[in-house]
């Protein structure tokens, strides 16, 4: 009963208070989940600039592993959402179980890399000599929590698609709280460095892990059951389809974070810090405006599912205009008051400098983002996985990682500055490409309906 009037809201409630109610929790999660880079990066950040650098260059292992949480999470969730919109509550518990099952399978074998090569691994995601062991210490603990990070991503992702955002921010919310005690603890008090924020990751998300799959269980969610679990390729292929898109928009997120290590490491110690700090101030307002066009994913996917094309219209609007407005105001904000801002994560004034310089250019654009961000996951959750994937690689990759290497040749660390704000305008207009025809096809089809 409980299933069924949840799948009445999505199909019957207004679309506007639905994604509301939906994007609230959705957005809480994700800036939770920044956090804990963030609480990684605030209280290294009082040790030293090598610590603060080291947190920096380990980032692209978290990116690398929440795009496979996201490609097995969001990927199995879109199907979940549309075969409950159609009534198949069979097919939509058996994909649970495969992604649950295959998330925990990936994190075993990436926690067994981690403890058996951290060092090399280090070297390869551009962290220099000066603070390598500090990278290494990190990961090593990072990547010995993968299963749960990947099994929280699925179970929370899925809880999403379902209609119970809450539970989801229930969830990773308390590992987060763990982790910020942690850190003080084992930074502060102990001592440990790099190693100590690692080890406080790591024991957050595994809290996490424990709690989502107490909720899925406590609450009538559907349930991952290992005689469900066994590989079928019409499951894989459809997590694939589904999925693909987060695992690409993640997987250059842990391209570009490299290639950046690089591009900055000619630039000094306190560069490498301070574009750390600029990539998760700007994250908070890239996480709140993610958040919300997730909120509308489980209602796109539902009405979507049901044939309601005009409620998935006026939906995408709706977050269009509000995912705009936001990060246009948010970006006034943040520009005004960038140096305090920064030195909230380090108080060196050469971490500083580059850091507000960064803040500032990418201002200027911010407000574009709102627009290629939902359509993506418009065109994601509709199925146009071609489009949806390529629209995912512009902003950190197609159009980010040329300009990161070819604009300091001529503008010194200016160019790293500017390569983020010239790839977001230039993925606007991708954007302006790709889903105006989407959206279109879209009101043809309620034309034809009624």
């Amino acid at each position: 009963m409980e299933k069924q009037t949840k799948k009445e809201k999505m199909l019957s409630a207004p679309v506007r208070a639905l994604i509301l109610r939906q994007a609230g929790p959705t957005i809480a999660a994700m800036l939770v989940s920044a956090s804990y880079n963030m609480a990684d990066t605030f209280f290294v950040g009082r040790v030293d600039d090598a610590a603060t650098a080291a947190v920096s260059a380990a980032f692209s292992a978290m990116t690398l592993l929440q795009a496979v949480g996201y490609c097995l999470g969001q990927g199995s969730g879109i199907y979940i959402s549309e075969k409950l919109g159609r009534g198949e509550e069979e097919k939509a518990g058996a994909m649970a179980s495969f992604a649950f099952y295959a998330a925990v399978a990936f994190g075993v074998l990436a926690a067994a890399g981690g403890l058996l090569g951290a060092d090399a691994l280090a070297g390869l995601l551009g962290a220099a000599d000066s603070f390598r062991p500090e990278t290494a210490a990190y990961l090593r603990w990072l990547l010995l929590g993968a299963p749960f990070i990947l099994g929280s991503f699925v179970l929370s992702n899925q809880l999403r698609f379902q209609g119970a955002s809450f539970g989801a921010m229930l969830g990773i919310s308390a590992g987060a709280v763990l982790n910020v005690a942690l850190d003080w603890l084992f930074v502060w008090r102990f001592g440990w460095g790099a190693g100590g924020a690692g080890a406080a990751t790591a024991a957050g998300q595994a809290v996490a892990f424990l709690l989502l799959l107490f909720i899925v269980f406590k609450n009538g969610g559907l349930r991952p059951a290992l005689k469900q679990a066994k590989p079928q390729k019409a499951y894989a292929l459809a997590v694939t389809k589904s999925g693909f898109p987060s695992f690409a928009r993640q997987g250059v997120i842990t391209a570009a974070g490299i290639a950046q290590n690089f591009a900055v490491r000619p630039f000094g110690e306190a560069a490498v810090a301070g574009i750390g700090v600029f990539s998760r101030v700007t994250f908070v307002l890239i996480a709140c405006v993610i958040g919300f066009g997730q909120g509308f994913q489980p209602v796109c996917g539902f009405n979507w599912g049901a044939g309601k094309r005009e409620r998935v219209r006026r939906g995408y609007w709706f977050c269009v205009w509000v995912t705009t407005a936001f990060l246009a105001a948010g970006s006034v904000l943040l520009y005004l008051f960038a140096p305090q801002v920064a030195a909230f994560f380090r108080a060196s004034d050469e971490v500083i400098a580059p850091a507000v310089q960064a803040i500032r250019f990418q201002c200027v654009v911010f407000a574009s983002f709102g627009y290629a961000c939902v359509s993506n996951m418009l065109l994601q959750s509709l199925g146009q996985t071609g489009r949806a994937t390529f629209l995912a690689l512009c902003r950190q990759g197609v159009f980010y990682i040329p300009l990161l290497f070819l604009l300091p040749r001529f503008l010194g660390f200016t160019g790293i500055a500017l390569a983020q704000p010239a790839a977001d305008v230039l993925t606007f207009l991708a954007t302006l490409l790709l889903a105006p025809p989407t959206v279109r096809r879209l009101k043809e089809k309620e034309a034809e309906n009624t």
